[in-house]
């Protein structure tokens, strides 16, 4: 029994060691005119410390305490493949009901872990709780409880949205920022590689539809509506195919993946390969049970 607790200890400690890393602030950027160019400012005078933070020079041994906001904390991940570098905080609040909770008990979770700070959320369409979650989240913006960048705000498109045609692909994001009422999110990733549709028959896997699907996202990702992409559920053999494309045509590589992963499921060779490829991972159910 000892062997096993020790066992699964450290599948936990890997784990978690995919979402949590010491983080540099990001570069600035020559834009300033966009929301999301705000995602760079590092001015101590935008982010204002928090008294749960307040230390003194001898609480502290004497040496420098630098604060920031979450939007930056230094329990996340920077996400370079993008132009505009977000920083995703290590832990995330998702949003999927699991088919036992509704839109509206979803969105007051939300609201409960803005109050208790969480400031990364993982939403998708599919789950059919974007609207109320946006509410939420604009009541607390509004309120001033938080700033717009302090939070992380990760949306997905669904099988049936893939390109072609690509106004399924561009729909879906801009229904999401309807929805949400925001501006941009910050990251809006492909969640599975599949084009299939709950009204058709099972299609098999395409990779040229999804290479196109990740391109448009990438185009609007440069526009500024979302300040990273990325894909879900995908394996090293897929995540080659879609690098190699991106490589030759120009298009910058994912910025973050998403797969299940819990000490059951570790993905070890996958998570070496995205870390080769500055890829963030992020995992979905990292507690096993989808309840």
């Amino acid at each position: 029994k000892l062997e096993y607790l020790l066992s699964a200890n450290m599948a936990l400690r890997r784990t978690l060691r995919t979402t949590s890393s010491i983080l540099h602030y990001s570069r600035s950027i020559s834009c300033n005119t966009h929301p999301l160019s705000r995602l760079h400012s590092t001015d101590a005078s935008s982010s204002q410390p928090s008294s749960a933070h307040s230390t003194s020079g001898a609480e502290s041994g004497d040496k420098e305490v630098i604060y920031v906001n979450p939007s930056h904390a230094l329990d996340g991940y920077e996400i370079v493949n993008s132009r505009w570098k977000p920083t995703l905080p290590a832990l995330g609040l998702g949003t999927w009901g699991c088919d036992h909770f509704t839109a509206e008990e979803i969105a007051r979770s939300v609201d409960m872990a803005l109050r208790i700070g969480y400031r990364h959320f993982d939403c998708a369409r599919v789950h059919n709780n974007q609207q109320e979650i946006g509410a939420v989240i604009k009541d607390h913006i509004d309120s001033g409880s938080v700033r717009r960048d302090e939070l992380f705000i990760t949306s997905k498109l669904y099988n049936n949205e893939h390109a072609p045609p690509d106004g399924a692909t561009i729909r879906a994001l801009e229904d999401t920022l309807k929805d949400m009422q925001l501006d941009y999110v910050d990251a809006f990733l492909i969640q599975w590689p599949f084009r299939n549709s709950i009204h058709h028959p099972p299609m098999p896997f395409n990779d040229d539809e999804w290479f196109f699907t990740y391109k448009l996202i990438s185009e609007m990702c440069v526009q500024g509506l979302t300040a990273s992409v990325g894909v879900g559920n995908a394996t090293i053999a897929k995540l080659k195919q879609l690098l190699l494309r991106c490589q030759v045509l120009k298009v910058r590589k994912p910025g973050i993946l998403q797969n299940e992963l819990h000490p059951y499921l570790q993905w070890n060779a996958l998570l070496q390969y995205c870390e080769d490829n500055d890829m963030v991972v992020t995992a979905a159910m990292p507690l096993m049970s989808p309840e």
